[in-house]
């Protein structure tokens, strides 16, 4: 690993997306984060803290939290300097308490 390596994780709550790009040396260089009910292009969803309620039942548009990843992207896209995500040696996300997945690439 060399000082310019970079790696992408990702954090999907019920409110937010979040990245960070860490660069080689354990330093976090870009941070973004899409707030679900605050996003300009986000509101179309109606939820309020990234959620829908109907009574006892409460739920999120997945297609929200797709356009979010892509929101996240474009964003830390141009804050790292164009840089492409194939690039990156590692990418990590984190879904865990809500969606009972994890995902984990290495390039």
């Amino acid at each position: 690993m060399v000082a310019n390596d970079c790696f992408l994780g990702i954090d999907l709550s019920t409110q937010q997306i979040k990245g960070v790009i860490i660069d080689g040396n354990g330093k976090a260089v870009h941070n973004v984060a899409i707030g679900f009910s605050t996003h300009e292009k986000l509101k179309k969803y109606g939820t309020e803290n990234g959620v829908l309620r109907n009574g006892s039942e409460i739920t999120s548009p997945v297609k929200m939290w797709l356009e979010s990843i892509d929101l996240l992207f474009d964003r830390l896209k141009k804050r790292n300097g164009q840089r492409e995500f194939e690039e990156y040696l590692d990418v990590h996300n984190n879904m865990v308490q809500y969606t009972g997945g994890q995902g984990h690439k290495r390039f």
